[in-house]
Parts: C-alpha cells; sequence; structure tokens
C-alpha cells in the first residue's frame, strides 16, 4: 500500500512538473523597448530583467523563412516605447514573437488612427494603420445597471465593419499598450468620415452619466427601503 502511495505521489509530482516546464513555454511579456534590432526587440520586462524577442519563422513553400509582416511591425518601434508581447519558446530556446502590440511612441495618451480593418469581432476592431503596423481597438466597458458591460455603441458599430473598411478611430491608451476605442468612423472613398467619431465619443459619455444617476437611483431607492423597514419594525 506504501508503495502504491509513493508511485501516485512521484506521478503527480511528475504531471505538475511537465504542466508547469509546458506553461513556459508561451506568456505574455509587457514592458519598454531598449533596442530594436533587423529581426528582434529587447524589452526591459518588470521581475524578468531584459528580454530578447525575435521575430518569428513562417513556411514559405519549402523553406521557413523570417516573418516579412513582423520585421517590418518592429522597424516602426523606437526605445522607450511600451510593448506587449505574446510570446512561444521556439528552436534553441528562443523567445519568438506571436504577436506584438504597441503604446504609441513620445508618450501621448489619446490620438487618432486612420487604416484598414482586419477582422472586428466583439467589439475589438483590429486596423492595419496607415502610419506602420496593427493596431488592437479594445472595446471600452462601462457601468450599467451597477454592472461592467461592452460599450453598446461601439459594440453595434464593430459588428457592422467587414475587413478591408476604411475607418478612422478615436483612441485612449489604458495600462501602458492597450487601445480603447472611444469613437469610431467609416471613412468613404474619399477619405471622409461617414460619422463623426469625437460625437460617438460624446454619446457614450452621456450614456455612461445616465447609467451612473441609475446606479444612484437604485441605491436611493435601498435606503428608502431599508429605512421603511425599521420604521415598520419599530411600529409594531
Amino acid at each position: 500500500m506504501m508503495h502504491a502511495r509513493h508511485l501516485a505521489l512521484a506521478l503527480l509530482l511528475f504531471a505538475l512538473a511537465v504542466g508547469c516546464a509546458a506553461a513556459q513555454d508561451e506568456g505574455t511579456y509587457r514592458g519598454k523597448i531598449i533596442t530594436v534590432g533587423e529581426d528582434r526587440i529587447v524589452v526591459a520586462v518588470p521581475d524578468h530583467g531584459q528580454v530578447t524577442l525575435e521575430v518569428r519563422f513562417v513556411q514559405d513553400g519549402a523553406e521557413w523563412v523570417p516573418d516579412r509582416a513582423q520585421i517590418a511591425q518592429i522597424k516602426t518601434l523606437q526605445p522607450d516605447q511600451m510593448v506587449e508581447v505574446k510570446w512561444f519558446r521556439g528552436d534553441g530556446g528562443h523567445f519568438r514573437i506571436a504577436e506584438l502590440s504597441a503604446g504609441p511612441a513620445g508618450g501621448a495618451r489619446q490620438g487618432l488612427v486612420t487604416g484598414t480593418v482586419v477582422t472586428a469581432d466583439e467589439g475589438r476592431v483590429v486596423v492595419t494603420s496607415d502610419a506602420g503596423g496593427q493596431v488592437t481597438l479594445e472595446p471600452a466597458w462601462m457601468r450599467r445597471n451597477g454592472e461592467w458591460v461592452r460599450d453598446p455603441f461601439h459594440e453595434v458599430f464593430a459588428q457592422g465593419l467587414q475587413p478591408g473598411d476604411r475607418v478612422v478611430a478615436l483612441w485612449e491608451l489604458d495600462e501602458g499598450t492597450h487601445f480603447v476605442l472611444r469613437g469610431i468612423s467609416k471613412l468613404d472613398a474619399e477619405g471622409q468620415a461617414l460619422a463623426l467619431a469625437l460625437l460617438l465619443a460624446e454619446l457614450r459619455e452621456t450614456y455612461g452619466q445616465v447609467n451612473q444617476l441609475q446606479d444612484q437611483i437604485g441605491e436611493l431607492r435601498g435606503m428608502v427601503d431599508q429605512v421603511l423597514h425599521q420604521l415598520k419594525g419599530a411600529g409594531q
């Protein structure tokens, strides 16, 4: 019986070790760029020091070659720029870039991006920027009836977008690398906005204020019900 227990414990420890090793084969790093090379970037990652992240390889016919799209993307980056990198371990233990998103250079906290829609799903819009690289525009969140929900204006608008649509979007930087969508508009053939992005942002703010008032009214109703209940108890 004791041997069986020892064997079971050993198998459990082995499974945990394998799971830990597998968990280290991919992950996400967020930090500040130190240097930009031809096919790699060096990033200062909190609690991990300086990490070198290289572009991945993709198949081109019978050969595996560096991903040209990633090389073009990292050439648009600058030292001190914040990035978020999803990585995996390639051959030889090298950290390879699976997906890369970057905050704006120069420390800007908000701005406009003009480009072409790659995908639009669940309020998240991926745009190939005319300035270079891809930008993932995350849905904004707001409180409604005491709960956090995706901004309904942007979510409905994103559902109507198709790959290839030309758009201009108003973004705000959150947590260093997340572009939160604050307003978006399609562009016509001449590059003119079909709707005002700023107007949509103002509507979102107004909608948020209405939700906040609804929450306050709900809290007041709760307080009134509590007082009435106490008065009823005292009358008995």
